[in-house]
């Protein structure tokens, strides 16, 4: 298991531009002066079928989108959780995996405190949509991948879990709070539009596809599960348990 530590320190070179795509300005709102108080919101997102290049390149990511005008994590060890599941052997028939045994032995390692208790009772209140069918239907192309036939280590999910001072708010459809996390997830210059370019070399490398990310759950501080249904110029994310639509 991987967790990684040292998260948010210098950030010198890690800043990119993606010249492939018109400049447009997202402002994020000011820069809020906070107290531990204010981090009271939970998100945990889960990307499934990864390496260990990918697993790095969202770890930057979150690491690039840290500050409070952006995702606005709560920046200590305890409240702060990017692990690694189980690693499958390459070759491995993935038909051959019992997804929910490996869950369950896998869940216990997972810390008991700070943000690590929510993330668990998240995963645990999903379990049989993560074991039935997220795991499972999301790896499939692995197999049809010359690195996994060449023995390349498959991580079938990467969890991120944090505490933030922002909200998601289902009734915020276009993203209009510019102090809210819908505007960080769904604009064009925001966490996930950024992601889904930097992971695409990564994962095209694995399975052939170009990866948009819809190889993603996310649960917002409510523990509902949202989706991401369409990236293009910006992100639309699909709250489950009422279908909305949440974008900028």
């Amino acid at each position: 298991m991987s967790i990684i530590k040292n998260l948010f320190g210098n950030k010198s070179g890690t800043e990119s531009e993606d010249t492939s795509e018109p400049d447009i300005e997202v402002k994020f709102g000011n820069e809020p002066d906070l107290n531990d108080e204010d981090y009271k919101y939970v998100h945990t997102f889960i990307f499934f079928g990864l390496n260990e290049e990918s697993f790095n390149t969202i770890a930057k990511e979150v690491q690039n989108h840290d500050e409070a005008h952006l995702l606005s994590l709560k920046k200590t060890q305890s409240d702060v959780l990017m692990v690694d599941f189980t690693n499958v052997p390459g070759g491995t028939n993935l038909d051959d995996v019992n997804w929910g045994s490996m869950f369950d032995e896998w869940i216990e390692k997972l810390p008991n405190e700070g943000v690590g208790e929510k993330v668990k009772e998240t995963l645990l209140k999903n379990r049989e949509e993560l074991v039935n069918e997220l795991l499972p239907d999301n790896l499939y192309p692995w197999e049809l991948s010359e690195n996994y036939k060449n023995k390349e280590t498959l991580i079938p999910a990467m969890i991120v879990g944090f505490k933030s001072s922002k909200a998601m708010d289902v009734e915020d459809e276009l993203s209009e709070n510019q102090d809210g996390m819908n505007i960080v997830l769904t604009s064009s210059g925001g966490f996930l539009r950024t992601l889904a370019y930097s992971l695409t070399d990564d994962i095209t490398k694995i399975n052939q596809w170009s990866y948009t990310l819809c190889a993603m759950m996310y649960y917002d501080q409510n523990g509902d599960g949202w989706h991401i249904s369409q990236v293009d110029k910006s992100v639309s994310l699909e709250h489950r348990p009422s279908d909305r639509i949440v974008k900028h």
